[in-house]
């Protein structure tokens, strides 16, 4: 008699589950399989992920990336990318050291948040009470320009010599000339100054608009030593860094060790070429911190958990909800306002006390800051809600590509999709 073919599948598939019940190990086996296919699947998720952001690595001609994820109180998940050292084949771990730009924003707003729950000035105050020059907007002397006006960028001062190429000349001349910020402030600020011009004053009254200012923290920070008695550097050492186990953090890279500095990149003809490091000088209270994936993961970790890291508050949890909670709409610069409808969600930003907020990069309300100097590019980013966030440091950005709007927003856009991909996982693990 002839058995069909389907006869002998369903014999065999029989048999086989019969001799499962007594072969001894033989369900542990199946067990082990099962959990190896799904281990493997795992592994496609990784490569998928791994591909997506090597890709955003070539869109933004990043040499490496230091990401991680974090949920609640500690970091879930960290990957390291490419080279922090292009030359000597070095790859990037969790104590490489690179420069975050204006994510130093957000370190001098919370020293400065800690200043004052400890009694040394009010957010209210005159900046005049402090700075030994006489700092107005000059078409409006009457209104006073607080310490609170600085901290949320609504204080009318314009970036003249960062922002555009006419006033670059001023900041050569700084690096060439001052010896101390202060002198610099007064002669690019006050009328009859030197180097004293009308671009570096909006023509709105302060504390009416919101427009981004470097210079405005650089005020903040110079003015931090006449209202302390203590350095910028060495107070934050001493009640955030320490606190915070931020053990390779400074204001200053000299202060650091330089042979786990990623080396900082500009880009040209296809090639990445080393700038040598740099310190920012007076200008360290805007941009100058030099920090780790490790370091900076502890600092928005105490943000994320209302001011508390392993148990040790830095800040109270009122004026963590002061940080985050009160927002002005404001923009990057004056260009902003120009920009095409497809661009315009760049622009859209809320400002709090160093920290601004979005809902349109991310479809979801998500805060924190980015930085970009020469050779370096950083951002913290979390919803604070799910407390979930990321942190994504990198060793290249050429400053030219500000002039450059369609290379610098096609970068920009390649994060935002990088950031939503950072979110999805966090929400995976």
């Amino acid at each position: 008699m002839l058995i069909s073919s389907r006869k002998i599948a369903v014999l065999l598939v029989i048999t086989l589950f019969l001799s499962s019940c007594f072969i001894p190990g033989y369900a542990k086996n199946l067990e082990k399989e099962e959990k190896n296919l799904e281990n493997n699947s795992f592994s496609l998720r990784d490569l998928i992920f791994d591909a997506k952001m090597k890709l955003f690595m070539k869109i933004g001609s990043y040499p490496s990336f230091s990401t991680c994820i974090i949920k609640n109180e500690s970091v879930v998940w960290e990957k390291f990318y490419g080279y922090s050292d292009i030359r000597h084949l070095k790859k990037p771990n969790n104590q490489t050291i690179y420069g975050v730009g204006s994510v130093t924003k957000t370190i001098t707003a919370t020293v400065y948040l800690h200043i004052y729950e400890n009694g040394y000035c009010n957010l209210t105050d005159d900046v005049n009470k402090y700075l030994p020059f006489e700092l107005r907007h000059p078409k409006y002397p009457e209104i006073p320009i607080t310490i609170r006006d600085l901290l949320y960028h609504r204080a009318s001062i314009f970036d003249y010599c960062i922002f555009t190429s006419e006033g670059m000349g001023d900041l050569l001349k700084y690096i060439i000339e001052y010896e101390d910020i202060g002198d610099f402030l007064e002669d690019i600020l006050v009328p009859g100054g030197r180097l004293y011009n009308d671009q570096y004053w909006f023509d709105f009254k302060p504390d009416n608009e919101t427009r981004y200012t470097n210079i405005g923290y650089t005020v903040l920070a110079y003015m931090f030593e006449f209202i302390t008695n203590q350095s910028l550097e060495d107070y934050a050492q001493e009640n955030i860094f320490i606190p915070l186990e931020m053990y390779n953090t400074s204001y200053h890279i000299i202060n650091l060790r330089n042979e786990n500095v990623a080396v900082p990149y500009f880009k040209r003809l296809g090639m990445f070429l080393p700038l040598p490091y740099y310190d920012t000088k007076g200008f360290a209270g805007m941009c100058g911190i030099h920090t780790t994936l490790n370091d900076l993961s502890h600092f928005l970790i105490m943000h994320m958990n209302n001011g508390t890291y392993k148990n040790k508050r830095i800040l109270e949890n009122d004026t963590i909800t002061l940080m985050h909670d009160t927002c002005y709409e404001g923009y990057v610069s004056p260009e902003i306002d120009n920009l095409p409808p497809r661009l315009k969600k760049w622009g859209d930003r809320y400002y709090g006390i160093g920290w601004w907020s979005t809902k349109k990069w991310f479809d979801e309300r998500i805060e924190g800051h980015g930085g970009m100097i020469p050779g370096y590019v950083a951002f913290i980013m979390t919803n604070l809600s799910e407390k979930i966030g990321f942190v994504v440091l990198s060793n290249h950005m050429n400053i030219i590509e500000f002039q450059e709007d369609i290379k610098f927003f096609l970068k920009t856009d390649a994060f935002m999709s990088m950031g939503k991909l950072l979110l999805k996982k966090a929400r995976e693990l």
